[in-house]
């Protein structure tokens, strides 16, 4: 753990998520049980990382599944590479570097397997493992994150309607204290053509540029 520290500097100047925060990531090793240590791989040029990725070593077990069937429960190895921890120049040529060596890991025994939480579609690290990744023992079939679906019906003001009553509520409020704070400077549009949809993403990326969840990662 006391290694960390000598690239905390270069951590914390790349790190963009909570997630991989040089801190938070501390913590988790020091609070989860099941945790080893740490296991952060670093490439370097002329003694001057230019590249971190982030993992964890974990004591943990594996537990092949026939559909809903689980047979047994094998102990293992496994070196988790946490969601945003890819840190630094996000190069493909150090990507493919970086897989070459993690398969080293498994071929040495060192590690049984090697986890990755949510890689960012079309990153390096995602089309390193995709395109020179073994083809045999490497699951490359996505597995994609939905953070939100919903069916759109062609009733119009379907949302507010399916909505609960106290947040169908709020949003009558704040529109009533819009048009009172701003009185005949408020101009309400409503969208409900698919047409209208890459105009809205502009505007709403526009709004979320400018909030402290963007200075997180996340947003709209």
């Amino acid at each position: 753990m006391e290694e960390l520290e000598t690239i905390r500097s270069y951590w914390e100047s790349w790190q963009t998520h909570s997630n991989s925060d040089f801190e938070h990531f501390k913590l988790v090793c020091n609070v989860r049980k099941e945790i080893i240590c740490p296991h952060v791989t670093v490439v370097e040029e002329n003694m001057q990382p230019r590249l971190l990725l982030v993992g964890r070593l974990e004591q943990t077990s594996f537990s092949p599944a026939i559909g809903y069937f689980r047979t047994v429960r094998i102990p293992a190895k496994v070196l988790v590479i946490i969601y945003q921890g890819f840190l630094g120049e996000k190069d493909i040529e150090l990507a493919e570097a970086l897989v070459r060596y993690l398969w080293s890991l498994l071929a040495s025994e060192e590690v049984d397997a090697v986890e990755f939480h949510h890689l960012i579609e079309n990153s390096p690290l995602q089309r390193a493992l995709l395109f020179h990744g073994r083809r045999w023992w490497c699951e490359k079939k996505l597995v994609w994150s939905t953070h939100w679906r919903m069916s759109l019906p062609e009733e119009p003001g379907f949302l507010l309607k399916n909505m609960r009553n106290t947040h169908r509520f709020r949003i009558r409020k704040k529109q009533k204290e819009l048009d009172s704070a701003f009185p005949a400077k408020v101009s309400w549009r409503w969208m409900n053509r698919f047409d209208d949809i890459p105009g809205l993403c502009a505007k709403l990326e526009a709004a979320a540029g400018r909030t402290y969840q963007r200075g997180l990662g996340a947003g709209f």
